[in-house]
């Protein structure tokens, strides 16, 4: 017992100015999301009518939880916005931190419910870092660079749970992976760089390297799978630890060269340099503060509901076992580039009109039905990531939108031509998205406008 009690003592320590640069990387990302939100405020409140009215959560639910419903309207929502963005301010100087966790907690939280945006993963992250936050002390921001007192290393079990946190992250990572075939079969990382949404300038150049592309997707996934080894074993050496956390962090700066994850590389890199030591641990360690009775209790019911949420999200795709936590911001589904779909109202979607050689009539070859722009199903099973690719192709410029789209009509040709006995000769790609007419009645009719057409080859 005297080992691993020594163990877990050396180990599981966190260097407080360590912590106050992991701050710096969280509002970094929190900044981040803000702003990605600020584009769309306006979209995403109910005035706009951007969205179907089934999209937004009912006014007398709790869950999902949303700030929103004590005041539904634009104005509102700038309020909120700007109030989290003076908030992670005084995050970032560690002035009335805790409070200001909350707030900003509350505020992203209600903006990822209002955007029905559950799924995302690097939202979930932040949300999922503050509340540890919460259990560690903030020292100020200029204690990175005044030496007015002797830094403190943190020690206890609220420490082991923000390293068995960002372990999970990785495990449960690599084991969602396993159930996609793509990843089985190594060509993942083909697929990920080859989608227009994620490549850097630098995608391309792997492309041309299918067998190099392989190898980088098996490293990849031996990281995430030896993440808890590093993590629980390795970490109590100094020299081990530091160099661990220098190769994640490589790896991190790796993938933000080669795809665009956005929010994810900032928060990844929080995660890592929280776990730096600026010197090692003596024998006789003297500025070791453990954490008190209480938020050890607290740590631990959070560690078991980590694990719990997991597994659950895991082996239930539907979230069974917690489904009443959905929308609490507490939800762990690590599943990132593993699956792709997830149920969200439609509301821009690529139709088509397609000619039949025999002038029989026309069809809908992109969804396989008659055609008819009329309406779209309000909620069905949506690939995200041809959502993401076809709101870049609607809100991009008519230059940028023909250059990624001209060889849509040749590729919907031949994929038809070649699976069925009626050909088609022509077809016209249109864009239809839920709108709502000015000074009617708050109804969406679907509108449709050209994209591109062409005749089949």
């Amino acid at each position: 017992m005297g080992y691993w009690k020594e163990h877990f003592q050396r180990t599981f320590v966190i260097d407080e100015r360590s912590l106050i640069l992991a701050r710096v990387f969280t509002f970094i990302a929190i900044l981040w999301s803000f702003s990605n939100y600020y584009g769309n405020l306006f979209f995403l409140s109910p005035e706009s009518g951007f969205f179907p009215p089934e999209y937004f959560p009912g006014p007398y639910e709790f869950f999902p939880f949303n700030l929103f419903r004590l005041g539904n309207s634009l104005p509102v929502f700038y309020a909120a916005f700007f109030t989290g963005v003076i908030a992670s301010f005084f995050f970032l100087c560690g002035k009335w931190t805790k409070p200001a966790i909350v707030i900003i907690w509350l505020i992203n939280l209600s903006l990822r419910n209002q955007a029905n945006l559950e799924s995302r993963a690097f939202e979930t992250l932040i949300q999922i870092a503050l509340v540890w936050f919460l259990f560690f002390p903030q020292p100020p921001l200029q204690r990175l660079w005044k030496k007015t007192e002797t830094p403190k290393l943190l020690s206890g079990l609220v420490v082991f749970g923000w390293y068995n946190q960002i372990a999970m992250l990785y495990f449960f990572s690599f084991l969602h992976k396993l159930q996609n075939p793509k990843w089985a079969s190594l060509d993942a990382l083909k697929l990920i760089f080859s989608k227009y949404i994620y490549q850097t300038p630098l995608s391309p150049s792997l492309l041309s390297s299918p067998a190099l592309l392989k190898a980088m997707t098996l490293i990849s996934l031996a990281i995430e799978l030896f993440a808890p080894v590093f993590l629980y074993f390795c970490f109590r050496n100094y020299k081990w630890r530091s160099a661990v956390i220098a190769s994640f962090l490589i790896f991190h700066l790796s993938i933000l060269l080669f795809l665009q994850v956005g929010i994810f590389t900032p928060m990844s890199l929080a995660l890592w340099v929280s776990l730096i030591l600026w010197r090692p641990i003596l024998s006789d360690e003297k500025t070791l503060i453990q954490s008190g009775q209480i938020k050890n209790a607290l740590a631990l019911m959070l560690i078991v509901f980590t694990l719990l949420i997991n597994i659950d999200g895991l082996i239930n795709q539907k979230r069974d076992l917690l489904r009443a936590l959905s929308g609490t911001g507490l939800t762990q589904r690590w599943s990132m580039f593993a699956t792709r779909n997830h149920t969200a109202p439609i509301n821009l979607w690529l139709g088509s009109k397609a000619t039949f050689k025999d002038q029989s009539g026309e069809w809908d070859v992109i969804n396989n039905q008659a055609v008819d722009f009329s309406k779209a199903p309000k909620l069905q099973s949506v690939d995200y990531i041809w959502w993401a690719f076809v709101s870049q192709i609607a809100f991009t410029s008519k230059e940028r939108a023909d250059r990624i789209t001209r060889l849509f009509p040749s590729y919907y040709c031949e994929r038809w031509n070649g699976a069925h006995e009626k050909k088609i000769a022509y077809i016209e790609i249109k864009i239809i998205r839920n709108v709502i007419p000015p000074f009617q009645l708050p109804r969406l009719y679907p509108q449709e406008s050209d994209l591109i057409s062409g005749p089949c080859p």
